[in-house]
Parts: structure tokens; C-alpha cells; sequence
């Protein structure tokens, strides 16, 4: 439900009677600057509240992108975002290197420049479409977005403008780890996250475990038993890790060293 928490007009004010509605994704920038996705419905004015929202570190927030009104995907390539509609964003992520912001709306992954204006980002061949993407990450020039439908995570080559599978077997659903992501299975990935080694950490929902997709190319599984589906993980610089669980409304910890990585003193 509704938060008790200000919603962002367009001049950076704070309208601190109002509410977000049900925020769905967070995200920081390099400049400490938190960015939420809210996909709730202001049921007393049958309005769809699907924005996102900027907060500085002074605490003043402002509309980035989205007017109530009914659900939908609004403005062409160069609007000014925050006069467009978007529809239940998911999977907020910042490119540090850009500061482009990307999110996932109803299929569709948009992003929005520094500058204020939504770009579409090209969708996948039909040869490999999206079926329900809902993890968003950018990192190092790619975008990765993991699919529900599809059981597989893409990779975005955001130079070239150019899809890939980069783990997962396309439309088929498993569990399995693998020397070679292409071939491990997947089943319903959700929330992602990367650490300073460059591994891969996805939130497996239906199969209630976190998998580590390594820049080697192995794909292994966290060993914690969970009890709970994770809708989404995040890794900390020391190599813990922090899952939300939607279903239960609860925070979970796994107390992760960071394993494995070995720097050689010469």
C-alpha cells in the first residue's frame, strides 16, 4: 500500500500531504541522489500512480518521469519524461558512466538521460523477444535484463545497440549450474545485482535460490537454504548479500564473504 512518504512535483518541491504509491525499485547515483519507481493506484482519484521520483541528499524530491492517468507507455524518443506516461516501472539501474537511468516498462526497457528526456531502447529480435522482463542492471557499457517468461538473462551491448542471450537457455525453464552460462538453467530470474569482481548475483524466484553468474562464465548457486522466493538481491563491498522477499515483506541476510577471489601479491 501507500507510504507515508512525499510525492515530487515538477519544481523540486516537497508536496508532503501527498503519498508515493507503492514504490517497486530503488536506486542511488554517483552523486548520492536516491531514485524510486512507484506503480500504485490512487484508488480515491482512479488514477495510476506509475512514476519515478528523484531525492537529493538535501531531502528534495522531483518528478523525473510519469503523469497519473491510466496505464501506458506515452512519448516519443526526446520527450521530456516527466510529461510522459510509463506503466509499473521495475528494475531500476543507473549507468555510472552515462548517468542514463534505465527501468522496464510493460515490456519495454526505457531509459531517461541526464538531461531529462525517455529514449525506448531497442527491443530484442523476435528470435529471441522478451516474454516478461523484470530485472534491469547496467554495468561497464551493457545493460542486463532478466526475463520470468524466458528463464534467461540478456545482455544489452548499449555501443552497438546490439541483443544477446548471456545466460540461460532461452524459453526453458531448470535448475542447473553449468562451467558455460548458456547452459545453466534458470527458472523465473528476477532482481540482479553485481559486485566489484564483476559476478553476476540473480534472484532464481521459483527456485528460491540466488545464483552467481561469474565472470568466468561458471554459473554456481549460493549455498543458503531459502525458504522464501527472493524478488530481488543486492551485494554489498564486502560480499553480503541482501534479498527482499515481496510475498512475505521481509528483509533477508546472507552473510557472504567474498570467496573464491584470490589476489596474488607479486
Amino acid at each position: 500500500g501507500s507510504q507515508s512518504l512525499p510525492l515530487a512535483t515538477t519544481d523540486g518541491t516537497i508536496a508532503r500531504s501527498t503519498s508515493l504509491f507503492s514504490p517497486s525499485a530503488l536506486t542511488y547515483d554517483n552523486s548520492g541522489n536516491l531514485y524510486v519507481a512507484t506503480k500504485g493506484d490512487d484508488s480515491n482519484n482512479n488514477n495510476d500512480r506509475s512514476q519515478i521520483i528523484k531525492i537529493s541528499p538535501e531531502g528534495i524530491a522531483t518528478l523525473i518521469a510519469g503523469v497519473p492517468g491510466a496505464l501506458a507507455n506515452t512519448g516519443s524518443d526526446g520527450t521530456l519524461a516527466s510529461l510522459v506516461k510509463i506503466s509499473s516501472p521495475e528494475g531500476l539501474t543507473i549507468d555510472s558512466g552515462s548517468g542514463d537511468l534505465y527501468f522496464e516498462s510493460a515490456n519495454i526497457i526505457r531509459k531517461i538521460t541526464p538531461d531529462g528526456t525517455i529514449y525506448n531502447v531497442p527491443s530484442p529480435p523476435t528470435a529471441i523477444s522478451f516474454s516478461n522482463p523484470y530485472g534491469v542492471l547496467a554495468s561497464r557499457g551493457v545493460l542486463y535484463v532478466s526475463d520470468t517468461g524466458r528463464h534467461c538473462i540478456y545482455a544489452f551491448d548499449i555501443s552497438t545497440s546490439t541483443w544477446s542471450i548471456y545466460a540461460g537457455v532461452w524459453g526453458s525453464s531448470g535448475n542447473l549450474d553449468s562451467v558455460d552460462r548458456l547452459t545453466a538453467k534458470f527458472n523465473g530470474p528476477r532482481g540482479l545485482d553485481i559486485d566489484s569482481f564483476g559476478d553476476i548475483y540473480v534472484a532464481d524466484y521459483a527456485n528460491k535460490k540466488i545464483r552467481i553468474i561469474g565472470a568466468d562464465r561458471n554459473v554456481t548457486t549460493d549455498e543458503t537454504v531459502l525458504t522464501l522466493s527472493p524478488l530481488d538481491v543486492a551485494v554489498d563491498s564486502q560480499g553480503d548479500l541482501y534479498l527482499a522477499y515481496g510475498a512475505s515483506s521481509q528483509i533477508g541476510v546472507i552473510d557472504r564473504p567474498l570467496v573464491n577471489h584470490f589476489v596474488s601479491v607479486v
